[in-house]
């Protein structure tokens, strides 16, 4: 073989072996280039997930914001038409569908509910409170005046300069001076303070207990609520439909019962007529 193949062969390997280093080098930056676009593509997917969260987390903070301000709104208009009692309820709330800060509304018909589940229908049949109770409040005040006071020895000073004067003119003066500089106008201040104790009596809350039958399934229930002057005086103004014990109505039966007995007698002594003895055993059954 002679040189120019030899240098023939050699030159096409070569040519082989850089067209083989060039495909290597062209799929190993394809291959980074399709990785980078999947981290991109990745990447930008993670971000869209982001905002998609956040826009929805937005959107329901919003949807919150808007039902908290119609149930606001429903809530002012409730007031205006129907008698109302805010207050703090310390035990029970869940019972009638409330919270513990709730305004309780008691419409025309007499049944209540509680902020604006307007769907429920509780009727007051019963209310307690032990009457207001107050704790006394000291507060302090301190005041602080004073005055200016003069203390000093001028009059030493005076004495001072007229002796060192007298026994030994020019230089006896500046000792005179001197003795007397001891005696210099001092300016101190005097201060006094009052303290005084102010007593102030603020009424507290205190238990009160108001008791409903509930007209879904007939139960009675209670609930415990932080109760002053102004929320009694406002329950007051609400219609409670107080029903009567077992021994009240075994009480009314008895007396009715008497009653009808004592006509019925006088029917069979002929005091009374039948229609009279139907007109009054009536009135007694149906007061």
């Amino acid at each position: 073989m002679g040189f120019s193949d030899r240098a023939w062969k050699a030159a096409s390997k070569a040519m082989d072996l850089t067209k083989e280093a060039a495909n290597k080098a062209a799929d190993l930056t394809k291959e980074a280039a399709n990785k980078a676009a999947e981290a991109a593509k990745a990447e930008a997917e993670r971000q869209a997930e982001l905002a998609k969260v956040e826009a929805e987390r937005q959107a329901e903070l919003a949807k919150a914001e808007a039902e908290r301000q119609a149930e606001l709104e429903q809530i002012r208009a409730y007031q205006e038409k129907w008698q109302n009692v805010p207050f703090q309820i310390d035990s029970g709330y869940q019972l009638v569908n409330a919270s513990p800060a709730s305004v309780m509304f008691q419409r025309e018909d007499m049944t209540v509910f509680f902020n604006t589940n307007l769907q429920d229908r509780f009727v007051l049949i019963d209310y307690s409170w032990s009457g207001p109770q107050f704790e006394t409040l000291t507060e302090s005040t301190s005041t602080t005046h004073g005055e200016d006071v003069a203390k000093g020895k001028s009059g030493r000073m005076t004495a001072g300069a007229v002796i060192g004067t007298v026994l030994m003119p020019g230089l006896g003066t500046v000792v005179g001076t001197a003795i007397g500089a001891g005696g210099k106008k001092k300016e101190i201040t005097d201060s006094q303070s009052d303290s005084r104790k102010v007593q102030k009596k603020t009424e507290v809350l205190t238990p009160a207990t108001l008791k409903f039958r509930n007209m879904d399934n007939d139960r009675i229930i209670s609930i415990v609520i932080g109760c002053n002057t102004l929320i009694d005086s406002q329950i007051k103004c609400l219609q409670i439909q107080r029903e009567q014990s077992t021994l009240e109505i075994s009480k009314d039966t008895t007396e009715i019962s008497k009653g009808i007995k004592s006509l019925k007698e006088l029917l069979d002594m002929g005091a009374i007529t039948q229609e009279e003895f139907d007109i009054k055993k009536q009135q007694l059954l149906n007061p």
